[in-house]
């Protein structure tokens, strides 16, 4: 329910031309991650297998293809979120190397 408008809206734009280039992700797998991420985020891991079955119970959607692409995401912001945690949990001047992503 929460991502049938945005394909919706999606779907519009491509029959308009109104479509923006260049996204390596559509906006809505984007906000829809990010909307899942934040009202579960203690159920998401940086495991894939895992977040595409936590996907698949906590949203509707209507592809495996797209609950992948979601799921996908979600590691990614959840790796990059590690990241960032480690680069400001590092000393000033001490650079971070070697980040496991």
């Amino acid at each position: 329910m929460l991502y049938k408008r945005s394909q919706e809206h999606c779907r519009n734009h491509t029959k308009t031309g109104e479509l923006e280039l260049g996204s390596i992700r559509p906006r809505y797998i984007k906000s829809a991650a990010r909307s899942l991420l934040a009202q579960y985020a203690d159920t998401f891991t940086d495991d894939f297998e895992t977040n595409k079955r936590q996907v698949e119970q906590l949203a509707e959607v209507d592809s495996k293809r797209i609950r992948n692409r979601i799921a996908g995401y979600i590691v990614t912001l959840i790796k990059i979120g590690h990241a960032r945690e480690a680069a400001e949990a590092a000393e000033p001047g001490e650079e971070v190397t070697d980040m496991e992503m």
